[in-house]
């Protein structure tokens, strides 16, 4: 049975080995570190932040948080933000979650430091990145927080994720860089 970490891990390899390098060229060639399901408590911080990796930055050593998002269905190019997840001790679906601490990060200076600078979804299929996606964290956090109501939400396996096309931050003049 595959575990939550398992998947995490699977995730954070298959980003670190195939998505990372379409990306790190345009980083300096940075060095990427994964930092999910570590048991540092500094990494454990991080993360509940949605900060999936660090990478360095080459002219000044400075680490750089980032998230990554990874999906093995094709569903056109399109950010998804987690909305809601089952809660088995409450029994219920609850918001404490991605979006959620996102949003509440972003109204606080101290908190805003420690999100993600760049979040990346992207698309593998059979061995094969089909699109890596690039946006600013706070550009697609505020469009989801000032679009709540209507953007779709979907939900696969217990959990809620808003829906964010492409085409729909674009629109907004939100800068999204692709890859291949």
């Amino acid at each position: 049975m595959t575990t939550i970490k398992d998947a995490i891990d699977k995730s954070a390899g298959i980003f670190l080995q195939h998505v990372w390098p379409l990306w790190s060229p345009d980083f300096g060639g940075a060095e990427l570190h994964p930092i999910e399901n570590k048991d540092d408590p500094i990494f454990r911080l991080m993360d509940s932040f949605g900060v999936d990796a660090f990478y360095v930055k080459a002219s000044t050593g400075a680490l750089i948080p980032i998230a990554s998002r990874l999906e093995y269905q094709n569903r056109g190019p399109r950010f998804t933000i987690r909305y809601k997840v089952w809660n088995d001790r409450e029994g219920k679906m609850v918001d404490r979650c991605e979006f959620k601490k996102k949003v509440a990060a972003l109204a606080d200076l101290d908190s805003r430091r420690y999100l993600p600078l760049f979040t990346f979804q992207s698309v593998f299929v059979e061995d094969c990145v089909l699109h890596s996606l690039k946006v600013s964290t706070e550009s697609l956090i505020i469009f989801a927080r000032d679009n709540e109501s209507a953007i779709k939400k979907e939900s696969p396996r217990g959990t809620d994720f808003m829906s964010i096309p492409k085409a729909d931050l674009a629109a907004a003049g939100i800068e999204i860089d692709c890859k291949p």
